[in-house]
């Protein structure tokens, strides 16, 4: 009786946090599927190549964070805006699946394109 009464809790649980995920509400101001590539592209390079200046957290961390910053103000996009549109984009994992996969062709295609000068 015990193990019925826990594995009904576990499922209450998983079902419980599968609504509030797919609670998130769609923010006023929801920055579109595109402009979230292109601002994760620009971030993730900008990432990469500090990190691989600096491989310690430490001493890279503050410039990340600079630089992000700067990569939301050239798209004229607060980090709250930004903040907001991650947290509804990632509840819909298909759309946050989507906005990565425009991302990945769009580093694929520059990246051909390097290779072919």
């Amino acid at each position: 009786m015990k193990a019925i009464y826990l594995i009904l809790m576990v499922l209450l649980g998983f079902i419980s946090c599968e609504m509030k995920i797919n609670q998130v509400p769609e923010p006023t101001n929801l920055i579109s599927k595109e402009k979230m590539a292109l601002i994760l592209e620009e971030i993730m390079v900008i990432e990469n190549h500090i990190q691989n200046r600096f491989p310690h957290i430490s001493q890279f961390q503050e410039s990340v964070k600079s630089s992000g910053d700067l990569i939301l103000k050239k798209h004229d996009v607060s980090f709250k805006q930004f903040e907001k549109s991650l947290e509804y984009y990632g509840a819909r994992q298909d759309e946050m699946k989507e906005i990565y996969n425009i991302s990945l062709e769009s580093m694929n295609k520059k990246l051909l394109k390097l290779q072919a000068e």
